[in-house]
């Protein structure tokens, strides 16, 4: 059981993102609300997610990942995504030819090799956009196919799971309206909503939502989630972090559907601890009455984050350093 969206968000300051969403919810044989069903590939500029069986797409997923990451080819951000697209049709098809169920009871080889559904886009630098396709085993041709969504009116989400496309997309233009979709978050709060809506007879449409984007830099980066609510524990990837896990991640709001501020408001006075560049991008960051901007970027956020999460750990150093020295004293 899966819900899996892909769409292109218009951020508040017109610039566009390419975002990946799904459930986290695995099921082969038995089922797991904690499971990757996004995945990053050894390049930098796509995303892949899959609906079906998972015993299906996981080896198919993993030996996509190896292959480009063996192959320079593969690998190199220079290689157009449709080639990347093109290789993973042909291997898919491949590893779907290969299947042996000589030991179990299938009357019919097609549908099993047809039990799982990929989304695969990202940032083509050839063309200057986003490009999405829709991965499925075309029984008659027996091969895999792929179905390219163009994110436009017509097409606002491309969808794949276990509720119907249509009644999806009929429901987000009750929320957002008809003509000149420009969507933001609402195709995740749709899903937020699915997963937390019990009596759906997908009642396996589960765990913490999964969350990636694609900028137009040929970046991407995935995101966490407070969950179930905004008051909830931080997870990643469908499972709650724990222990000394990095927690550089950024986490969405699931009652908003907005990035959490981890920031501090007002400029804090830490410049003893920076260099020269450092102080000059911290004050960039904040206004002439010291209070953080509100139009940071997501890169700008991230960096700032991770400097101050850098004076904390120096600020830590010194902490300790006197406790030593106090301690030595006779």
């Amino acid at each position: 059981m899966t819900l899996c969206a892909v769409w292109i968000r218009h951020t508040p300051a017109g610039d566009q993102e390419l975002v990946f969403a799904t459930d986290s919810c695995l099921s082969a044989g038995e089922r797991w609300e904690a499971g990757v069903k996004l995945f990053e590939l050894p390049r930098r500029d796509c995303f892949i997610c899959f609906a079906g069986e998972t015993n299906r797409a996981y080896p198919m997923i993993l030996n996509l990942i190896q292959t480009i990451n063996t192959s320079p080819a593969l690998k190199n951000p220079q290689t157009d995504l449709l080639d990347i697209l093109n290789h993973t049709k042909s291997l898919f098809t491949d590893l779907a030819q290969a299947i042996d169920l000589s030991e179990l009871s299938r009357p019919n080889y097609d549908d099993a090799r047809s039990e799982a559904k990929f989304i695969f886009g990202g940032w083509r630098w050839q063309t200057s956009e986003f490009s999405v396709w829709r991965l499925s085993y075309d029984i008659k041709q027996e091969v895999f196919t792929a179905q390219p969504y163009l994110l436009d009116d017509s097409q606002p989400v491309c969808f794949i799971g276990d509720l119907e496309s249509d009644d999806l997309i009929l429901e987000l233009y009750e929320e957002v309206g008809i003509k000149d979709i420009k969507l933001d978050m609402q195709p995740l709060k749709l899903l937020i909503n699915k997963i937390r809506d019990t009596s759906l007879p997908s009642s396996g449409i589960r765990g913490a939502p999964q969350i990636g984007k694609v900028y137009r830099s040929g970046n991407c980066k995935i995101f966490g989630v407070l969950w179930q609510s905004s008051n909830g524990k931080p997870h990643y990837q469908g499972r709650p972090i724990v222990g000394i896990q990095n927690l550089v991640h950024q986490y969405f709001d699931p009652d908003t559907c907005e990035l959490i501020n981890n920031l501090p408001d007002k400029k804090p006075d830490i410049v003893k601890f920076l260099h020269n560049d450092e102080i000059s991008f911290v004050n960039l960051c904040y206004n002439e009455l010291d209070n953080l901007k509100v139009d940071l970027n997501e890169f700008q956020r991230g960096k700032l984050h991770e400097i101050l999460r850098q004076v904390a750990y120096e600020q830590f150093l010194t902490a300790v350093k006197i406790i030593e020295q106090t301690e030595a004293q006779p």
